[in-house]
């Protein structure tokens, strides 16, 4: 099975500030990376992105539309996700669609998500 068909092990959370830092940055990196590929063009042709979790050590992409990247970036607070790299003990899933999943971190301000188990 390749990385991208799996569902990578939660990271060592709560272990250490050191790894709550490491998960971070890799959300951070990954977002940085999506950012410049959002700036590189205003065509709505699919592009990939990367998945933004905090799991270190992947790699995963996902290809979307640069206006659905948008609809995920409409607060600093949410994450693009594949399905399941969410980070039970830190993301709240708050919208599912298939090929990808937002999350946000646990207590970050947000409306409710409708229908989100």
């Amino acid at each position: 099975m390749a990385q991208e068909d799996q569902i990578p092990p939660e990271p060592p959370f709560g272990r250490s500030r050191a790894s709550e830092r490491r998960v971070a940055g890799a959300e951070v990196s990954r977002r940085r990376v999506n950012e410049a590929i959002d700036r590189g063009g205003r065509s709505d042709a699919p592009r990939v992105f990367m998945c933004e979790c905090g799991r270190v050590g992947w790699n995963t992409t996902l290809t979307l539309g640069l206006g659905e990247y948008d609809n995920v970036r409409t607060s600093f607070e949410r994450f693009l996700v594949a399905p399941g790299h969410d980070v039970h003990l830190i993301h709240d899933v708050l919208e599912r669609h298939g090929s990808h999943d937002v999350v946000a971190r646990r207590g970050a301000e947000r409306p409710e998500a409708d229908g989100v188990a």
